[in-house]
């Protein structure tokens, strides 16, 4: 009787203990990120999003012939950081990155895109009595390979809209309109009343800051052509300037 009594006892215990497990909920495994475990759906990896790049240069190379790179030829440039009233100082830097290359009648390259042209900011003025603000930017120097030549040149065409649709040689000598539009090239009277003064010799081109107050700027990445008034040598391109 005591062992049927012991055995009944040890079948309701084994019976309790299935009913737990039958009642226990399974623990979900997940992989790991791009891991496929066996019986297992591999996780997919979802790579950053890079940053749309800007609209690509549309500049073909301009072919030298001689040695010389002659007077007239432009080079087409991108502004490396923002100019303005507000935010810029006569005097102060600028500089910015050519994306249109000279090349020999080989094809060897002269002046690389991603060369710069070096300048400086020779005078400012915000807009102010139904005037447009302007700002006076000269060309200094042409950097190849980390040297700087001197050059003269002056900025004969501008285009604002190039960080959005990229540079065209067509849209940056097209015109920017009146002086009341940013990137507008002045002079004349135009230049001499926002000044107070006719723009002196060497004072570099004046562009136009529209009116739309005295934070306008020219962004970065701004449209420029740059025009040599001045024969410059190729082989000194790539000799060490003394001055």
């Amino acid at each position: 009787m005591r062992k049927s009594r012991w055995v009944e006892l040890c079948l309701l215990a084994l019976g309790l203990a299935g009913a737990g497990c039958a009642t226990e909920q399974p623990t979900a495994v997940t992989a790991p990120p791009g891991y496929a475990a066996p019986g297992y759906p591999a996780q997919p990896v979802y790579p950053a999003t890079p940053a749309p790049p800007g609209p690509p240069a549309q500049v073909a190379p301009t072919v030298i012939p001689g040695d010389t790179i002659p007077p007239g030829t432009r080079l087409f440039v991108g502004l490396d950081q923002p100019i303005g009233a507000g935010l810029s100082q006569p005097g102060q830097a600028y500089s910015a990155t050519v994306v249109s290359p000279l090349v020999d009648t080989y094809g060897n390259v002269i002046v690389p895109a991603g060369a710069q042209v070096i300048g400086r900011i020779e005078q400012i003025a915000p807009a102010a009595n139904n005037l447009p603000g302007a700002v006076a930017l000269t060309v200094d120097a042409l950097r190849v390979g980390g040297l700087d030549q001197p050059i003269q040149a002056n900025i004969v065409g501008t285009d604002v809209q190039a960080p959005q649709r990229g540079i065209r040689p067509e849209w940056v000598l097209g015109g920017a309109g009146g002086g009341a539009v940013l990137g507008a090239l002045l002079g004349g009277d135009v230049g001499a009343a926002i000044l107070g003064g006719a723009l002196g010799a060497g004072a570099g081109a004046l562009i136009s800051l529209g009116v739309s107050g005295s934070q306008a700027q020219l962004p970065a990445g701004t449209a420029l052509a740059v025009q040599l008034t001045a024969p410059l040598s190729v082989a000194a391109l790539h000799a060490p300037f003394h001055g």
